[in-house]
């Protein structure tokens, strides 16, 4: 928190920022040179200034305390820094509001008022000794796998710069000469800065976070944004001559109330205009078919805490006597969603199910119940990757696609 001069003994308590920065699968820690905690491990932070907004703030002690430049995702949480002296005076009091952030940029280097900063696996947190309440948002940063910013965060690290290159590829090589566009859970504005850079003259794009929106609004500033829902939006009939949803339609189907993905499809019908597109790219649902794989150690033990904690459907396993796992896809690409959006900590997450719950088939005839028509299916294969990015070998069984591209045409 910097000096403690002019802190001690405070007459109202002292507003703060504690802030978790994330970089890839680690996370900031710095060893406090001042007190409170001199010497000991924390989440970078301090005062926020007269004048100054907490993502200012936030931002600012990153950079004088580590000397890197970090991107503000959204608030964690909000919680009570309260030190006494013997006699039970107050001789510290601060509010921290714990903000969650990724890196952008920089080598990390502490300043003079710390004495240390790393980045810490997140496997290894223990050996700091972080303060209960530091590693209570470090859990719940990680815990609402469905959140509208968590599910951007998924989105995200699915797209690695290879695969994001490809993805957009695949969007902007079906835009034609398409003058408008609505991207439906726009999140950071990466497909509506291509479409701009197609040359689509209208680019609107609608998400449920503001955080998010504010992303999109830097990453394509002439772009309209909105904070809606697929299933109502602001626009008029006949509006856009693609609607895009990357990564939306098996959210809404999961975690949205019922009839909530038809209704979006009609409302996603209402504004695209005659002979205009729907383009949208999601999981797959493998299906029941079974695999035999290998985990290496650590993954493996990952994976039967997934077992023991999973609520959406009893896993059946059949283990050989090699150590070798026969499962069903559906269950193994699910655990492999979560350990590719989270690392392999996954102790605290809520275990639900996350892959698409419908194959083409079903969506057809969703989209045919809204009068979509659709023209084209792309399914391309991206699983084989993540299982061996995640130490998991695939023994027996034939491997399957991932991910799916579709256009809809209304009629």
């Amino acid at each position: 928190m910097g000096s403690d001069r002019d802190r001690l003994y405070p007459a109202h308590p002292i507003v703060g920022v504690s802030v978790l920065v994330f970089k890839d699968r680690k996370i900031l820690l710095v060893r406090r040179g001042h007190e409170p905690r001199k010497g000991r491990w924390s989440l970078p932070g301090g005062v926020v200034e007269l004048g100054e907004t907490v993502r200012d703030a936030a931002i600012r002690e990153i950079r004088e305390e580590c000397h890197i430049e970090i991107e503000i995702t959204r608030t964690l949480d909000v919680f009570d820094r309260i030190f006494r002296d013997p006699d039970g005076r107050v001789r510290y009091h601060y509010v921290l509001i714990a903000v969650l952030a990724r890196y952008k940029s920089g080598e990390l280097r502490p300043d003079s008022d710390i004495e240390a900063a790393e980045w810490a696996d997140l496997q290894e947190l223990s050996r700091y000794e972080l303060p209960d309440e530091q590693q209570q948002f470090i859990i719940k940063a990680q815990a609402p796998l469905y959140s509208s910013e968590a599910a951007q965060a998924l989105r995200e690290r699915e797209l690695t710069d290879a695969r994001r290159a490809h993805r957009v590829r695949l969007v902007v090589e079906r835009l034609g000469q398409a003058s408008s566009l609505l991207d439906i859970g726009c999140g950071s504005g990466e497909y509506l800065r291509a479409a701009a850079a197609h040359g689509v003259s209208r680019i609107v794009g609608i998400d449920e976070s503001p955080e998010r929106l504010r992303q999109a609004q830097e990453t394509c500033p002439h772009a309209e944004l909105y904070r809606a829902r697929a299933e109502k939006l602001p626009f008029a009939d006949q509006s856009f001559d693609v609607v895009l949803a990357a990564q939306v339609l098996h959210e809404i189907a999961l975690f949205g109330q019922p009839g909530e993905l038809e209704r979006s499809l009609c409302e996603i019908r209402r504004v695209l205009k005659p002979g205009g597109r729907l383009i949208a790219l999601d999981h797959l649902d493998p299906g029941p078919e079974r695999v035999r794989v290998r985990f290496v150690q650590k993954v493996r033990a990952q994976f039967d805490y997934f077992v023991q904690r999973y609520q959406f459907r009893k896993i059946t396993l059949e283990e050989r006597a090699d150590g070798t796992l026969w499962l069903s896809k559906r269950d193994l690409q699910d655990f492999v969603t979560k350990i590719w959006a989270f690392g392999t900590a996954i102790e605290d997450l809520e275990m639900r199910e996350t892959h698409c719950p419908f194959g083409r088939d079903q969506l057809e005839a969703l989209l045919q119940e809204a009068h979509l028509n659709l023209t084209e299916w792309l399914a391309f294969e991206e699983i084989s990757e993540d299982l061996q990015e995640h130490g998991i070998k695939l023994i027996e069984g034939s491997s399957w696609p991932r991910k799916f591209l579709l256009v809809a045409q209304h009629l």
